[in-house]
């Protein structure tokens, strides 16, 4: 399928000067960071605080008000978004309590059978099933996967030759920490061949790259929604096919409770913050996923670039050059004989940057995240420091 040509075109600067002026970062600030935690605009901070408003004025009357808002506005919002029923959408407070709900709630596994999973897995995503290892006896094998990606076919094959009589779960990032993208169909359709069961960490993906977990076949989907998508803080989401809702169980589930709202937890919920959720979605599907794909691209592109034609041969390019292989928004950097962290600590005190480090998968780099409220002007800020900080190391 032909990819969709976006609605507004990425330098178009009135639209994206239009957009950029709905965010309230601080005044002078290049925040390139969104991966790690994104700036919500201002229509999300008044769906919280409108929220948080009501249930002060009236307790009793807007607490049912704002749960009847989550089912009948949010719940589907979050699913058509997802490629999901809304049934199989559960709503937590980021991806890593999601997982760390998944590693606990699969059922079945003896000691000894396999978690198979990748090298460029996040802590918060391997870590809870390190736990389940201890507590279990299961086993967990990480397949060496090189960063950047050098191809989906040998991502695949890697993991294909990996699996084993044992082997009961795959486990993998579909964007990883550093941007690397993997094919979500491809890997759960391996993971079903297996008959494996497919467990994938979306914190990185959601309103970032298409996202359509039934048509994917995938099992279990955790999502971060105050990444990419500029949610509230502590928001965040789970998908549970349906087929296995059943069998996927916590002690906990509140008697009664049908789909995937059983797995979200008991009593008083922060339904302000879910308002704010939908406000992020519906923010995100006014502009288009077609056209932040393609802003993202052309934004990361023109850091590519610049950073490529800085002088000297100290500062290189590590992520994959082609589309498929990394995702839209984000670029990984070195800087020879410069540690990362070092970098990023002069780009926020000089030059009032905000960047992350990226140490590890092989890489002590700079992880920068171009996202569609970034202007070009802030990108060439960040490629002039950089020449400036690498002439000067």
């Amino acid at each position: 399928m032909e990819a969709k040509p976006p609605s507004h075109q990425p330098t178009d600067t009135d639209f994206w000067s239009e957009v950029r002026s709905h965010f309230r970062t601080a005044p002078g600030l290049a925040y390139l960071n969104c991966a790690a935690w994104g700036t919500p605009p201002q229509q999300v901070l008044d769906a919280v605080a409108e929220g948080y408003l009501r249930l002060s004025a009236r307790p009793e009357v807007h607490r049912n008000e704002q749960g009847q808002y989550v089912e009948e506005t949010l719940r589907p919002l979050a699913g058509q978004m997802m490629g999901a029923d809304p049934d199989e959408i559960a709503f937590l407070r980021n991806a890593g309590e999601a997982l760390d709900l998944i590693a606990a709630a699969v059922n079945g596994l003896q000691p000894g059978d396999e978690i198979l999973t990748t090298s460029q897995e996040h802590p918060t995503g391997i870590g809870p099933w390190r736990a389940r290892a201890e507590r279990d006896g299961v086993v967990i094998r990480e397949v060496p996967i090189p960063s950047p990606l050098t191809s989906h076919e040998d991502l695949l094959e890697r993991m294909r030759a990996a699996i084993t009589e044992r082997t009961r779960v795959l486990l993998f990032c579909h964007v990883t920490r550093g941007g690397n993208l993997y094919p979500l169909a491809e890997m759960c359709a391996l993971a079903r061949e297996h008959g494996l069961l497919s467990v994938v960490d979306g914190a990185q993906a959601l309103a970032r790259v298409p996202v359509n977990l039934d048509a994917a076949g995938c099992d279990l989907y955790a999502v971060s929604m105050h990444k990419w998508l500029l949610g509230p803080s502590g928001s965040g989401a789970l998908f549970v096919r349906r087929e296995l809702q059943d069998a996927f169980g916590r002690p906990d589930t509140p008697p009664g409770e049908t789909a995937a709202k059983r797995y979200e937890i008991s009593g008083t919920f922060d339904s302000p913050t879910r308002l704010g959720m939908a406000a992020a979605i519906e923010l995100n599907n006014n502009i288009g996923l077609d056209s932040i794909v393609a802003r993202n691209y052309h934004l990361a592109d023109r850091l590519r670039e610049g950073l490529k034609a800085l002088p000297g041969d100290r500062v290189r390019v590590v992520s994959a050059a082609e589309y498929d292989l990394r995702a839209p928004g984000s670029t990984l950097c070195e800087v020879d004989g410069t540690p990362a962290g070092e970098i990023r600590g002069t780009l926020r005190q000089q030059y009032d940057i905000s960047v992350d480090d990226h140490v590890r998968d092989g890489h002590d780099a700079l992880r920068i995240s171009t996202h569609f409220f970034n202007t070009e002007e802030e990108v060439d800020r960040l490629t002039a420091a950089i020449g400036e900080v690498a002439g000067a190391a």
